[in-house]
């Protein structure tokens, strides 16, 4: 019998006389597959930069309504007949990092004082609001307007200030 090495292919059984032919042998192909392993590693939020805070207030904007007799911005002059005025109504708005700062949870005070002894102080639940029908005027000068709104959140008040300019009519 002839002794047959054996290749990698594979091997034909002949007949039931137990010989064993050899196959031609195909080109050796190798396939490999990889598989790319990652470790993932947690990164710890940086701490530099600030949690937003819906109910923070960055700033606190002051102006003022229709109420009172508006000439001019931040002026105002009285009636001719009565020789005074209402003070003008007073607007803020609380500014926060997303935009107004709306709703009715901040503590707010709003004063206003000058000539002839006015020293109105007003409060309001607003953080964005308004307060109107104050006092009537009749002192010439300068008034002082300052809007102190506390957040919800707790932190430090955030003050605002301003003034306008009360004249005689026809001035």
């Amino acid at each position: 019998m002839k002794r047959l090495s054996l290749g990698l292919v594979g091997l034909v059984v002949l007949g039931g006389c137990g010989a064993v032919e050899e196959q031609a042998s195909a080109p050796e192909t190798v396939t490999q597959t990889v598989t790319k392993t990652t470790t993932a590693t947690e990164t710890a939020p940086s701490t530099t930069a600030e949690a937003f805070d819906p109910t923070a207030i960055r700033s606190v904007v002051v102006d003022f309504g229709p109420h009172g007799n508006a000439v001019g911005q931040r002026m105002f002059q009285v009636n001719r007949h009565s020789g005074s005025t209402a003070l003008p109504s007073v607007n803020w708005e609380s500014k926060g990092e997303d935009g107004d700062l709306r709703g009715y949870d901040c503590g707010v005070i709003v004063d206003i004082s000058g000539p002839g002894g006015i020293d109105e102080r007003m409060r309001s639940s607003e953080c964005s609001g308004s307060v109107s029908n104050l006092t009537e005027a009749s002192a010439l000068g300068t008034y002082n307007v300052r809007v102190e709104v506390s957040p919800p959140n707790g932190d430090d008040a955030v003050v605002a200030e301003t003034d306008f300019e009360l004249i005689g009519y026809g001035q």
